[in-house]
């Protein structure tokens, strides 16, 4: 038998980590009576020496703090898992703050399993910032939540604003949240400082990001970013609130999947009472500004925010209203109350940065502004774009706000593809209201904008002043002006727009005074080719590029599930829209997207077969 040499090879390396039981849950301070305490476990992870540490309990139930937990500040290079018992649910273990700080997270890449925060307080005297009601971190490694409850957590600033009321995230941390609730936090600003006039504001109800935030499969939900009220009414402004369940700021990055963001809210603090409406004017104290909300779901500054898959919805940003005026000693008259404040966007806000978001719904939000003297005014009830917007697969409905019902954009660069806004309210701009001045506005194709109600102009989209806006294979049908002078049931393209394209579109069955389906101011400049539009639009100065239909019903169906994931207006084969458009875009698929092409059948006239309106027929 031939020999074969012995083959030797080097096992792998394996660290075991190192392992800090909880047996118990009390909490005491006292370090010579806290063995096995959550406490004594976090200060031994911080003092371990193994690369690798984690904590675990063998008890469950609730741990009342009796002071502070120590923040996790772990060795170089170390990391710690935190993990609660596997009941099935994330409240195996509560950790009950009892309006103390919970954890701090310093060093260390961390990551929180299977546990519930509770009742924690972020509250910082003599003017520092409060952060992070129930979790403050501040670590450059990364940090890992899965299957946690942050719930009932305060962030409450004194004599400056609060941030974060559930989490708070640095700029230097990059945090993953999946399947995971933050639910019934909130961040408020209190207090004065000598004789500032405005009071202090709060962001991010339920989280405060300025770092990385991606959240998978997760739920922020019923979380409040309350701004200060002049509750001494020395006539001080409100305090603004931002991002009642999420706010990021800076260069943050957000990235969303999978998640609802749901009855969140932003209210700006309430005016305080003053002598005289409008300026301080010799000595005499003004009543005070309501404050501006911003994002009651989420808001974001400077950011890219990226949603897909997932719910935006019953959400509320709420300006305060101004403060009442009284008689005083140096001033008899009594004047109005102060200005309401301005609110926006009652599902999601962005001011500068981006915002992307696909096969989504934003329903139900609402953008209210303050009562004063003069009212406030509301911008975007389920979205507001201060900076560039892509929506694509999106489903916008049932919002409110004063403009822009559905969505309000403020910038340019902005493209809604695929998307249903339908059932909006606004006073203008019942569906969209496009008022970014500039070359690229709004492009929009394959979308439908239906069932929207304005109260003065533009039921469907309202275009205001210097907005160039791109319409494309699209359906604008079934929306409402009320007012008896009312303009643009379907479209108002109002005083001086810029340019205004409307290419292979339905404009059809809108109601209003004044061009029921399509208005143009006579400052206006309006092309219309490929379209049916089945009330003749009404002065203004058109150019009429040719294959229009007009004065025939398309004969649509009522908004609907057809397929896709948006619902659809489906016309029936004998409708005159059927291959009769253009494609100018060079679209492959109609409003549905994959398994439903955007041109089927042979052209009539001009035509390249493509069906007018967002969905195609599919046989003809």
């Amino acid at each position: 038998m031939k020999a074969f040499p012995l083959l030797i090879e080097p096992l792998e390396s394996r660290i075991a980590p190192a392992t800090f039981t909880v047996t118990r849950l009390g909490d005491v301070t006292n370090s010579s009576h806290s063995t096995g305490s959550l406490r004594d476990a976090i200060i031994n992870a911080n003092a371990s020496t193994d690369s690798v540490n984690s904590i675990v309990f063998n008890v469950h139930g609730d741990i009342n703090l009796a002071a502070n937990l120590p923040a996790i500040n772990l060795q170089p290079g170390s990391s710690l898992s935190i993990l609660g018992p596997k009941t099935g649910k994330s409240n195996g273990i509560v950790i009950d703050g009892d309006n103390h700080v919970i954890f701090s997270i310093l060093t260390g890449a961390v990551t929180l399993q299977d546990i519930s925060v509770t009742h924690g307080l972020a509250a910082h005297p003599g003017g520092s910032i409060a952060k992070g009601g129930g979790i403050y971190i501040n670590d450059s490694s990364p940090v890992q939540l899965t299957d946690v409850r942050v719930s009932a957590n305060h962030a409450v600033g004194s004599l400056v604003k609060a941030e974060g009321g559930g989490i708070f995230i640095s700029a230097q941390s990059s945090v993953t949240i999946t399947n995971s609730i933050i639910t019934g936090n909130v961040a408020r600003g209190t207090g004065r400082y000598n004789l500032e006039p405005t009071g202090y504001g709060a962001q991010g109800g339920g989280i405060m990001c300025l770092g990385t935030l991606t959240l998978e499969s997760s739920v922020v939900s019923n979380n409040k970013a309350l701004g200060q009220n002049d509750s001494a009414n020395l006539g001080l402004n409100g305090g603004s609130a931002k991002g009642g369940g999420i706010y990021a700021s800076s260069a943050a990055s957000i990235t969303i999947t999978g998640s609802t963001i749901s009855g969140n809210q932003a209210i700006g603090g309430a005016g305080g009472i003053g002598e005289y409406y409008g300026y301080v004017t010799r000595g005499v104290i003004s009543p005070g500004i309501g404050g501006t909300a911003i994002g009651g779901g989420l808001a974001a500054s400077g950011t890219t925010v990226v949603i897909s898959g997932s719910k935006i919805t019953g959400n509320t940003a709420q300006a305060g209203n101004g403060g009442a005026a009284i008689p005083g000693a140096s001033n008899p008259f009594i004047g109005g109350p102060g200005y309401g404040g301005p609110a926006d966007g009652g599902g999601l806000s962005i001011i500068g940065g981006t915002l992307s978001i696909q096969t989504s719904s934003v329903s139900g939000n609402l953008a209210a502004p303050g009562i004063g003297f003069r009212d406030g005014v509301s911008k975007g009830g389920g979205i507001y774009a201060g900076g560039a917007l892509t929506a694509s697969q999106v489903t916008v409905s049932g919002d409110r706000a004063n403009y822009g019902g559905g969505i309000a954009l403020y910038t340019t660069g902005n493209t809604i593809l695929g998307a249903t806004i339908s059932a909006n309210r606004a006073r203008i701009g019942g569906g969209v209201q496009v008022a970014g001045s500039g070359s690229d506005a709004l492009k929009i194709q394959n979308s439908t904008i239906a069932n929207n109600f304005a109260l003065a102009d533009g039921g469907g989209i309202d275009i205001a002043v210097g907005a160039s806006v791109q319409i494309d294979n699209d359906t604008v049908a079934g929306n409402t002006v009320s007012a008896a002078h009312g303009a643009g049931g379907g479209i108002n393209a109002g005083a001086f727009p810029g340019s205004v394209s409307i290419i292979s579109t339905i404009i059809a069955g809108n109601k209003a005074s004044v061009g029921a389906d399509l208005f143009s101011s006579s400052n206006a400049v309006v092309s219309i080719s490929f379209d049916l539009i089945q009330q003749n639009p009404v002065p203004g100065t058109f150019t009429n590029n040719g294959n229009n239909i007009f004065g025939e019903s398309p004969q649509l169906g009522a908004l609907a599930n057809n397929g896709g994931p948006t619902l659809t207006m489906l016309p029936k084969l004998t409708s005159p829209v059927v291959n009769t458009g253009d494609n100018p875009d060079s679209l492959t698929t109609d409003q549905r997207g994959t398994g439903f092409d955007r041109t089927v059948g042979t052209g009539v006239g001009a035509s390249d077969g493509t069906d007018i309106g967002a969905v195609e027929l599919q046989t003809v």
